[in-house]
């Protein structure tokens, strides 16, 4: 995202992760970088793309979330289907959500499920 904000001064970018460690090296490289187009929030995006209004967004990225190992603990996974649901929702139109992971078989798995929710949301 910092190379993006870089390439393109006149557009806004907003990063939003949980996890402390994630945004202080975020805010610290943009800190030096002296990028007045990226902002920082620290926040569960399960619950906060709710409250994003519909279209607001152009581009959405899930960047290596903790891939769900344990079925025990999938409550804890940020790529569900409502998820998905409510960031299509918010995307622009013919807008797309960049998944990138590192587990080739949670990368199959959650874009098989992004691909099932667009589907049935688009009938």
């Amino acid at each position: 995202m910092i190379m993006l904000a870089q390439q393109h001064p006149d557009f806004n970018f907003v990063g939003i992760d949980y996890h402390l460690r994630s945004l202080y090296m975020g805010i610290h490289h943009a800190t030096a970088l002296n990028l007045r187009n990226l902002r920082f929030i620290r926040a569960d995006l399960r619950t906060f793309t709710p409250y994003m209004p519909s279209g607001s967004i152009e581009e959405a990225s899930v960047l290596f979330p903790a891939p769900i190992v344990n079925p025990k603990h999938d409550e804890n996974d940020v790529l569900n289907a409502p998820f998905i649901q409510q960031v299509n929702r918010t995307l622009d139109d013919n807008r797309n959500l960049l998944f990138v992971s590192d587990a080739e078989w949670y990368f199959n798995e959650k874009a098989t499920l992004a691909d099932e929710v667009k589907y049935l949301m688009n009938k």
